[in-house]
């Protein structure tokens, strides 16, 4: 056994299913290990950030990490963006990132970046571990993988909310410290890969038991060592004081509101947060952009915050307290003068509340108990059903817009379907009007660097082979990772691909108009305009053999929409708005 066959083998018996790759020349050795290790296979696709996109999406749907496997300094800078968003999703990856040879680093070769591996991935990264030897290739990979899980978690705020300052002027307010996300990354050497294993002494994270063991017996311990960090008894609500005190705000009368994120958006931690408002008066609000929000069907409805900030400070307006559960304070994406950077009230009392590993549905559970909270089983009247949403007899028909592809959408969308929201501006109104739709997943783009929609998708799809993904993509933002589009096609992957093509950056064009700029003249325009030449994206998918339609019309996009959301295997759809 060599060290990338022990890598991978470990990596299988800790639950790692899928390994997302885009090798290079260090990482041969890891990509031959997945022939001769069961239980672990890989995915190729075409760019690094497709890999880590698809990497958080699976993490996302299966609650649990794939791996992603990186060529050097270069292919990690490829894909660090959704790794930016991953860890913004607090979605649970392993990257493993190959690296020259321990005795070759010296001469910096050519592929060698200036800035070193860990450096560059610690941004993005909960924890680095670098193997600099065969001994500690199965500690690294256990202590990876249950780190992800939520075992461990040193530098994280803890789930009584004890923060730190985030701005040290005078009266600047107490935030909670950078949450570092659940992604950690592994730098393996090239020779510590193709190194020879079989009897080497290695030691167990975890496995205080175990003492010294060859490789091949830490391999096999590796998976076996209790019970798997993340399990329902691991992330448990938070303390009976805590959530006393949170209640006694609550009953207080004072204007409040619950403000959720992570796994308080799921249905459990929805239904008990409407018990909460139910019994005490308060608001419920769902983040910006939500990593998975459970939505549909019989789960009461939840508004979002606004991405604006003036929309944002609007709905909060008022509040005495705003309690967070699993999620940060709400500030503004950007600066804009004479607004202020956090949308809390001044004067509003910030409490955070079951932060990560802290389960947050247990947490909701015990404080809809605590203020006397509704039997759940009146849940369902809370639920808000848009008028002609989900009807196939109220289809617009006409010139299509982004209004009436968002009609067809909520009507048409299939229950236990997971939309992966990447429409920028246009998506709203899809999100809006499938409020009434079936039950279904929403995946939000959660760290705001575009180019994740169609990587989501592929990851989302297989985590959850039995169910249909619909990925509602901007036109300027699909050309960031459109090589996607070739591993579902590769993969044969259950994925609708919705195109939303109105030829530009239309976000930019608001933002410059907020800014007082003129988004018309000549070189602002060009800038953000997407429309010359103009993207044959139905043309483009049908390339990668996917079934694919252009159209323009509400009625033939109803048509062709229903059609491909039962069909196997991945289609696209080119909305021309």
């Amino acid at each position: 056994m060599n060290g990338a066959e022990l890598l991978m083998s470990t990596l299988a018996f800790e639950g790692v299913e899928l390994c997302f790759a885009n090798p290079g020349t260090s990482e041969l050795h890891l990509v031959a290990a997945l022939d001769n290790v069961e239980g672990i296979r890989g995915v190729l696709v075409l760019f690094e950030g497709v890999a880590t996109g698809a990497a958080d999406g699976y993490g996302r749907m299966a609650g649990k990490p794939a791996s992603v496997l990186l060529h050097l300094g270069p292919g990690l800078a490829n894909g660090l963006a959704n790794l930016h968003n991953a860890r913004r999703a607090n979605s649970p990856v392993i990257c493993l990132v190959g690296e020259q040879a321990t005795y070759h680093r010296k001469y910096d070769p050519p592929l060698t970046m200036l800035q070193s591996i860990e450096s560059l991935v610690s941004s993005v990264s909960a924890e680095v571990l670098t193997i600099e030897s065969a001994g500690e290739i199965t500690g690294s990979v256990v202590r990876a993988v249950r780190r992800t899980m939520g075992a461990g978690g040193a530098g994280r705020a803890d789930g009584n909310g004890a923060g730190q300052p985030g701005d040290e002027r005078p009266g600047a307010r107490m935030l909670l410290p950078m949450q570092p996300g659940r992604v950690v990354s592994v730098v393996v050497p090239s020779d510590v890969s193709w190194g020879q294993v079989g009897r080497d002494r290695v030691s167990v994270a975890g496995d205080s038991a175990a003492g010294e063991r060859t490789s091949g017996e830490a391999a096999n311990m590796a998976g076996r060592a209790g019970a798997r960090p993340g399990s329902e008894a691991v992330r448990r609500s938070v303390g009976d004081e805590r959530v006393e005190e949170v209640a006694s705000i609550l009953r207080s009368g004072s204007p409040a509101a619950l403000l959720l994120g992570g796994e308080a958006l799921r249905a459990t931690g929805i239904r008990n947060a409407v018990r909460i408002a139910a019994s005490t008066g308060a608001k419920v609000f769902a983040d910006v952009l939500p990593a998975r929000m459970e939505r549909g069907g019989s789960i009461p409805s939840v508004e979002r915050l606004g991405y604006l900030p003036e929309l944002a400070l609007a709905q909060l307006q008022g509040l005495s307290h705003l309690i967070c559960v699993d999620v940060r304070e709400p500030v503004s994406f950007f600066a804009y003068e004479g607004i202020p950077s956090s949308m809390a009230p001044d004067g509003c009392a910030v409490t955070h509340l079951a932060v990560w590993p802290h389960g947050a549905g247990a947490t909701l559970a015990a404080l809809a108990e605590a203020v006397g909270g509704a039997s759940s089983r009146s849940d369902a009247t809370s639920v808000t059903v848009a008028a002609g949403v989900n009807g196939k007899a109220s289809l617009p028909s006409g010139a299509l817009d982004a209004g009436k592809l968002g009609a067809v959408f909520g009507a048409l969308l299939p229950e236990g379907a997971i939309v992966v929201d990447e429409g920028v501006t246009e998506g709203i109104f899809a999100y809006l009007a499938s409020e009434g739709a079936p039950e279904h997943d929403w995946l939000c783009l959660s760290g705001g660097a575009i180019g994740q929609g169609l990587p989501l998708a592929v990851g989302a799809a297989l985590a959850c082979t039995d169910r249909h993904v619909v990925a509602l993509e901007a036109d300027g933002s699909s050309m960031y990772t459109p090589q996607a589009l070739w591993t579902q096609a590769r993969e044969s992957l259950n994925v609708t691909n919705i195109i939303l093509s109105n030829r530009s950056y239309q976000l930019l064009r608001m933002e410059l108009q907020r800014f007082g700029i003129d988004a018309t003249r000549t070189e602002a325009e060009g800038l953000t305009s997407v429309g010359r030449p103009e993207i044959g994206f139905a043309k483009l998918a049908s390339s990668f053999g996917i079934e694919s339609t252009r159209v323009d019309d509400a009625g033939d996009f109803a048509t062709v929409l229903e059609r491909y959301l039962k069909t196997e295997g991945p289609t696209l759809i080119e909305a021309v708005l």
